[in-house]
């Protein structure tokens, strides 16, 4: 009985090994075939599109040429699927390399000519990644011409050469005095829908094109509406000096030239001081401005300092009078109940009077720290039990970081300068307080109001802000009459 048994399963094995044989030589079979039959309907794709093909030249390399079969295994049995993938065959191109020589001459052409650097018209496709700060001197004639891919730090060469990889046919990258970019152009735009032509669309096109450079995204709206920006199909433009879009003919526009401060501050102190809470100086109109609330509505009163000159008395007592009219103006308020005795500094509120301290009423510390100026990082000083050695720290950091309290000083009017109207332009004037042309016109019902400050107070700044305001005071007035006509229809 055993070796019958042996026997038996002796065969049955010899028989599965066959059938399994068998199936595996059959695979193979088909596995053979179905290759032979890809390879085949491969080279007719191939031939037909280099026949329709328009004489571009294609290079390709062996293994891109390779068909990729990707199988999918399933856990119940059957014939295996077979997925084919081919990638198309892909434009050509032009190195970085040779594209960063040609944006390196077009840069140094630019700034050779002496055009101004607009925002929507970059010198160079190298320009925009630096950031807007290089903005005030692009396009200014300098002793040393320098191109802007030059400028370019390590994170900025990064990002423009893979924003270049990633879209080697952006809008950014097209020069419109080559031919080929303009064959390129016409092309995608053929190939876009053609949508319907109306104002409210031009409009949320144009919206849109106002976010696609990488540097206009991180700008608000607000800094792109008036002044000389219209708001066109293709993005922002500004009011060309000598065409037809500006609002006097011949007129130069300031575009973009000079410094813009910077704010290294959140909160600045003025040199001059009420010494009570609720009145501040206000230096643009030369004035103390007493301001509380009533609910949640915030209240004003000024005092200014000019009707008390009026009276014969100086500008130093002029301003000693205007603040003790505040002050007697805020005693009145806190005499009627409008508003509350001011909080003495304890340490239930504030902690301490000493910069750079916070105290933390869960833990009954206190918590020295200060933000370095030149790297922006909080700088962390320790924590205290006791009042005084957390100020002592306070004030050792301070020193340290060389963080001092800041303070602006306040001019007397006598100082500052002061320009009379350089024409007979209406509604516009010289505000002393805000160094600055003051325009300002009503249009349907509402007035419309614009500062033009110059760089400097020398003849020919002063008289350059002073056309800008002459510009647009008659653009605000050509507005008004075309309401006033549309009203009469």
């Amino acid at each position: 009985m055993k070796r019958v048994k042996e026997e038996v399963s002796k065969d049955a094995d010899m028989e599965v090994k066959e059938e399994i044989h068998e199936v595996v030589s059959s695979r193979r079979r088909m596995r053979t075939k179905v290759k032979a039959e890809i390879k085949r309907e491969v080279k007719q794709e191939d031939t037909k599109s280099q026949r329709e093909s328009t004489g571009v030249k294609q290079e390709k390399a062996d293994e891109e040429q390779q068909i990729q079969v990707k199988q999918e295994d399933f856990e119940q049995p059957g014939p295996k699927r077979r997925r084919l993938s081919q990638k198309s065959p892909d434009v050509f191109v032009p190195s970085f390399e040779s594209r960063m020589t040609e944006w390196a001459e077009k840069c140094l052409a630019f700034q050779s000519s002496g055009k101004t650097w607009l925002p929507t018209k970059p010198c160079c496709p190298a320009s925009p990644f630096l950031g807007l700060a290089a903005a005030p001197w692009q396009g200014c004639v300098r002793d040393k011409t320098t191109a802007c891919v030059q400028l370019l730090g390590k994170e900025q060469f990064r990002e423009l050469r893979d924003f270049y990889h990633e879209n080697p046919h952006h809008v950014l990258f097209h020069d419109n005095s080559d031919a080929r970019s303009e064959r390129q152009t016409e092309t995608t735009a053929a190939s876009r829908p053609q949508a319907q032509k109306s104002s409210t669309g031009n409009q949320h096109r144009a919206a849109e094109c106002m976010k696609m450079w990488p540097w206009m995204r991180d700008l608000p709206t607000r800094a792109w509406a008036g002044n000389g920006w219209l708001l066109v199909e293709d993005g922002m433009m500004k009011l060309s000096p000598t065409g037809g879009g500006s609002a006097m003919q011949g007129l130069e526009i300031f575009e973009s030239v000079g410094s813009v401060p910077v704010v290294t501050r959140r909160f600045g102190g003025l040199e001059r001081q009420s010494g009570m809470q609720g009145i501040v100086w206000r230096k643009d109109v030369a004035c103390w401005r007493a301001q509380w609330w009533e609910g949640n509505s915030r209240k004003s009163c000024i005092f200014p300092i000019s009707k008390h000159m009026k009276l014969g008395l100086s500008e130093t007592e002029a301003e000693e009078a205007a603040l003790e009219e505040a002050k007697a103006f805020r005693e009145e308020l806190l005499r009627q109940g409008k508003l509350k005795p001011p909080k003495p500094i304890t340490e239930k509120t504030s902690g301490s009077a000493v910069r750079g301290i916070l105290y933390n009423k869960s833990s009954g510390e206190y918590r020295v720290q200060f933000t370095d100026p030149s790297t922006h990082k909080k700088v962390h000083g320790g924590y205290f039990k006791v009042k005084e050695e957390a100020e002592a720290r306070a004030r050792e950091l301070a020193k340290e970081l060389g963080v001092q309290e800041e303070v602006v000083p306040v001019k007397s009017l006598s100082e500052l300068p002061n320009f009379e109207p350089l024409g007979p332009q209406p509604g516009i004037k010289w505000n002393r307080g805000e160094q600055a042309w003051h325009a300002c016109c009503a249009v349907g019902g509402k007035t419309r109001n614009m500062r033009f400050r110059p760089k400097d107070f020398s003849a020919k700044e002063v008289e350059k802000a002073w056309k800008q305001a002459v510009a647009w005071r008659k653009q605000q007035e050509k507005e008004r009459e075309q309401a006033a006509q549309s009203r009469k229809r």
